[in-house]
């Protein structure tokens, strides 16, 4: 509203990815708790950096967390989620190829952005 640019890594999506996605905590459940949590914010746009996770949880430098330590399978559920999600609302999503040279990631994201006149 005030014509500035805000960057977040993860908002709400990641919740629906990990907890409602990969966990099955109930949607509506969520639903509720991130209107609540974020004042009914939405963004306008939210970008996917779409990897495998054979091949995100192998990339050098990579900080170990506890969600690293998750099983493979869990990786995939929530990759599965967030493509759910952006492919079912691409008004306010934007799916990358993140398994591209960091280039070409970079390009289309400005792609993207003045695709959507953000930049």
């Amino acid at each position: 509203a005030e014509g500035k640019i805000v960057i977040c890594d993860r908002f709400d999506g990641s919740t629906f990815a990990y907890q409602g996605g990969a966990r099955a905590v109930d949607f509506d459940l969520i639903l509720v708790m991130n209107a609540f949590a974020k004042d009914n914010l939405v963004p306008d746009l939210y970008i996917l950096f779409d990897v495998s996770p054979e091949i995100g949880l192998n990339r050098e430098g990579k900080n170990v967390t506890r969600f690293e330590k998750e099983e493979l399978d869990l990786h995939r559920r929530v990759r599965r989620a967030y493509l759910s999600m952006a492919r079912n609302d691409d008004e306010h999503w934007a799916i990358v190829d993140a398994e591209q040279p960091l280039e070409d990631v970079k390009q289309k994201v400005l792609e993207i952005f003045k695709k959507r006149k953000i930049i």
